[in-house]
């Protein structure tokens, strides 16, 4: 597999790589031209859903309208009209009824307006709903066969328990949110009858962290018990939230502060607890009244579900970290996180001070959250930015994807002749960021082939339909989380492997009949590979020699949060810095066979080792295309690719060829 160089960017960071070659089969069926949308009444629209009595923080609506909350704080105006749906009390909207709330988001000098869809949350369910369900967290409202039911899965606590946890950490992680299950957008909450009388369950009851796990394994929930060997951390495809209508019957000789039965909060790997009765069947009702999150600063927020998740048997299980976890359970209580942490810090044990919030996750990054300093520093496996839990705030959001201009298929073609064709691919649940209509793509093209034509004499060609560069938008079956698992097991997480990868990738849009035999594929992918491979693998372009090559254009720093691989700018003439159009059509020459056997090449991966500024070595500074015309342009040889010569250019040599193998 062929490595990646990087090249710098103006506001990005591309890096190139070549890999191995796969084999391509037959032609793609053909497709009604009436898959293109060009009705003016069809228009994408997005809308914030959520539901009767929830509380949004105007930090957290700030982040999901794409204005930066960090350097005043942010404002929220209810439109008049909209008051008998919500309200603003301090710093949180509180959703009231069935309808449209319209507000006002003002952030510094930046002004947006904003909706927000207000339903009803959705209808018991004792199933899983359909979804990606995997890599989300899963909450669960949990009762006994002759236990009281109190419907908390539809009256809104179970709801507030997990929303206003998840909330909070998005706002402490600008961009991203911990990935929710949900159902038309609206927490999916699965009902748990156990078929055990809550004295049957209870009397299972033998150790610190009782028998819910293997109850619920019983039952057909895919659960995981790496604490009975030390292994198996990485497992951890899903974390499950269970509100449970009963009193936890710890005693003495139970782990040190896990000996008081009655209410509170008990964890396993995957399985987070919160057992809200006394043992006399008391409700603890100050526990369901403190779900509620009044603000920044409110002291009576319960950020127990925040604790449990950021632990390292929770949401930071990522590959090939069972040693040191297992390292860190080791340590006695006085030296884990949670006693050294800050006391604004949600995960602080409460005996080492008074909470202290507003609430910070890692102020001084340096324990378990974008760790900048300290022997943690880099490592996937300590900090939570890595998780694979972690989603993009505004995917999963309402939006058509039949919008003007944009085709689902692979329209007529204006040349019978060898072309490359450009796809712009998205996961099921990510947001587009309508690159396909906006011209973007055609943009970057249009501009790096005049930059080729001034260099070399020749544009590559690419597919058009009626002039106009045609882009295939395709929405793919599969979610991120999905995507994010091995292709050989849909049950094992990727590690440092850059998650979807370009064979995975390849075989859905196979499946989807991209597949011409003439045609070299530029995938524009919208989604982004899993976090853990991010340090490993951070390259923003593969291609191999199976008629496809990617671009990342969805990818976003795990630290800042902001689009990292990705920049409109584009390709100037005379002279040119790296573009992303210039890294396209490095990734294109790829899989079009460059650089192969020529002198400079590095032997292995693909690139030219000598100079840095070749669009086929490192492209810093001022690219050059091939300056000693001797490795994979005009050279005139005959034992290694010229591109010049390839099919795929214009105008065409009389001797053009196709890359070899096709």
């Amino acid at each position: 597999m062929k490595r990646a160089l990087s090249i710098g960017l103006v506001a990005s960071l591309f890096s190139i790589v070549g890999l191995g070659h796969t084999n391509a089969s037959s032609i793609p069926a053909d497709a009604s031209s009436s898959q293109l949308v060009n009705s003016k009444s069809v228009n994408a629209s997005s809308t914030i859903v959520g539901y009767v009595g929830q509380q949004k923080s105007v930090s957290w609506l700030t982040m999901k309208t794409g204005l930066s909350a960090t350097n005043s704080k942010p404002r929220a105006i209810i439109a008049k009209q909209s008051k008998k749906f919500c309200l603003v009390s301090a710093d949180v909207v509180q959703l009231l009824k069935v309808g449209k709330c319209s507000i006002t988001i003002t952030s510094g000098k930046l002004t947006i307006n904003a909706s927000i869809d207000v339903r009803q949350l959705l209808p018991r369910s004792t199933v899983d709903r359909a979804g990606g369900n995997i890599l989300d967290i899963k909450p669960l409202y949990v009762t006994f066969k002759n236990g009281p039911d109190n419907f908390h899965d539809t009256d809104g606590v179970v709801a507030k328990m997990i929303t206003n946890s998840l909330d909070y950490m998005a706002e402490q992680n600008p961009g991203f949110t911990p990935r929710l299950d949900t159902y038309e957008n609206l927490p999916d909450i699965q009902h748990v009858q156990i078929p055990l009388t809550y004295e049957e369950f209870a009397a299972r009851w033998k150790t610190t962290f009782g028998p819910l796990a293997e109850v619920l394994s019983e039952m057909g929930f895919l659960m995981q018990f790496p604490e009975r060997t030390g292994k198996g951390y990485d497992k951890i495809n899903r974390i499950y939230v269970a509100l449970v209508e009963g009193s936890m019957p710890l005693k003495k000789g139970f782990d040190s502060g896990h000996d008081t039965p009655g209410c509170g909060t008990n964890a396993n790997s995957g399985l987070l607890q919160y057992w809200i009765r006394m043992p006399d069947g008391s409700k603890c009702d100050w526990i369901i009244k403190s779900f509620n999150r009044k603000g920044l600063l409110d002291r009576e927020w319960n950020s127990e579900i925040v604790r449990h998740l950021i632990a390292r048997q929770q949401m930071r299980t990522n590959v090939g970290c069972d040693a040191i976890s297992n390292n860190y359970f080791s340590l006695p209580l006085s030296q884990m996180d949670n006693s050294i942490s800050r006391q604004d810090d949600p995960i602080t044990y409460k005996y080492v001070g008074k909470p202290q919030p507003p609430w910070v996750l890692d102020g001084n990054h340096n324990l378990y959250f974008k760790i900048a300093s300290g022997p943690r520093a880099g490592n996937v496996c300590d900090d939570l930015a890595y998780s694979p839990f972690w989603t993009q705030l505004d995917n999963g959001d309402l939006k058509s994807d039949a919008i003007v201009g944009r085709s689902f298929i692979d329209q007529p073609d204006d040349s019978t002749s060898p072309q490359v064709h450009v796809l712009y691919v998205l996961p099921k649940d990510v947001q587009s960021r309508d690159f396909d209509v906006r011209g973007t793509f055609g943009d970057l093209i249009k501009s790096t082939n005049d930059w080729l034509f001034a260099k070399g004499g020749k544009r590559l060609r690419f597919d058009t339909y009626k002039g106009n560069l045609d882009v295939t938008f395709v929405r793919l079956d599969e979610t991120e989380g999905q995507l994010w698992m091995e292709a050989s097991d849909k049950n094992k997480k990727c590690g440092q492997s850059p998650c979807p990868t370009l064979d995975t990738l390849k075989l859905l849009l196979d499946a989807k009949g991209f597949t011409a035999p003439q045609k070299a594929y530029l995938i524009y992918y919208g989604g982004a590979t899993i976090p853990s491979s991010r340090i490993a693998w951070p390259y923003c372009g593969t291609a191999g020699h199976n008629h496809f090559a990617i671009m990342q254009v969805g990818l976003v720093d795990m630290m800042s949060g902001q689009f990292s691989c990705f920049s409109t700018s584009k390709t100037t003439l005379p002279e040119s810095g790296n573009t992303a159009g210039l890294a396209s059509f490095h990734e294109t020459f790829h899989v079009l066979g460059a650089v192969g056997a020529s002198p400079n090449s590095d032997g292995n991966y693909g690139h030219i080792k000598n100079d840095p500024t070749d669009l086929m070595g490192g492209s810093q500074g001022t690219v050059r295309l091939d300056p000693g015309n001797n490795d994979y342009w005009r050279h005139g040889q005959s034992n290694y690719v010229d591109l010049y010569n390839s099919a795929f250019m214009e105008p065409a040599e009389p001797n053009a060829v196709m890359p070899a193998g096709w």
